[in-house]
């Protein structure tokens, strides 16, 4: 039995909102009202300005399962990076790199110009440059689309992108904006994910949330049987790379962090 604490939140038993209890309940966010468990929410509170931290994912066939699992995953990796890009006071930015019947007909490797896309654009523009992608593939499923959403403190250079992309791997960039509304900008995304299309994935940076988060939440799940919180991933997120690792070795074995306990705050018991 380990002693945790916690300031608000009971980790042995987390209280879900209502939302999250059953799929068929209103949300009395969109109804007009206030979320009575505000922080704790589905992805309906996005519009009261609170983060999701857990998808619904009702369904009724395998085939829906397995759409619906790849969708959810998606949102929630989505939207942890979401939160630390707007604790860091990033901006959020759209675009799509597309690729050319030209690109296909050379046999241009994406995976190598993509890599090198992405470093000469830190090097050279926005050092802090995050991103998460869907690659989806369209008309004749020959030739691929991806769709970044990304964040970062500096401003694209939309045509030095275009030229990059044009000279390198033959292709254009397109949809160059900033994004107003994030949670419509997933949602969008995770469309293509539960289209059934064989010919769609999704990746992200690895400094998305930070370099590891994905491996360290399985653990934690493995301990624990939850994910950790996002509140927590964000915190770790913000902190710099040697306090993380300490953190993150707390927190995989406690449950928590070591600034709630150093905090102080009421003792809960979690088995």
């Amino acid at each position: 039995m380990v002693v945790a604490v916690s300031n608000s939140l009971v980790y042995s038993d987390r209280i879900k909102s209502p939302c999250q209890v059953s799929p068929l309940l209103s949300c009395p966010l969109l109804s007009g009202g206030s979320c009575p468990e505000p922080g704790r929410s589905c992805y309906k509170c996005l519009k009261g300005g609170y983060l999701p931290l857990l998808v619904p994912n009702g369904c009724k066939s395998a085939t829906n399962a397995s759409l619906n699992r790849r969708r959810a995953r998606f949102v929630v990796r989505a939207f942890r990076g979401v939160s630390c890009g707007l604790s860091k006071g990033y901006r959020f930015r759209w675009f799509v790199l597309t690729e050319s019947d030209e690109a296909i007909s050379v046999s241009i490797p994406f995976g190598r110009e993509f890599h090198l896309f992405v470093t000469w654009l830190r090097k050279v523009h926005c050092p802090d440059f995050q991103y998460i992608c869907v690659e989806h593939c369209q008309g004749d499923k020959l030739r691929r689309n991806w769709h970044i959403l990304s964040y970062g403190s500096d401003k694209l250079p939309v045509l030095a992108m275009r030229a990059y992309w044009r000279s390198h791997y033959l292709s254009t960039v397109t949809g160059m904006e900033e994004v107003k509304d994030i949670g419509k900008a997933v949602k969008y995304l995770a469309g293509y994910l539960s289209s059934g299309d064989k010919f769609v994935r999704s990746f992200q940076s690895q400094g998305w949330v930070f370099c590891g988060w994905v491996r360290a939440s399985k653990s934690y799940r493995r301990s624990y049987s939850v994910y950790p919180l996002s509140l927590d991933l964000t915190t770790l997120a913000l902190m710099s790379s040697s306090r993380r690792a300490c953190e993150l070795d707390w927190l995989l074995n406690t449950g928590y962090l070591s600034e709630v306990y150093v905090k102080g705050g009421d003792v809960v018991v979690k088995t």
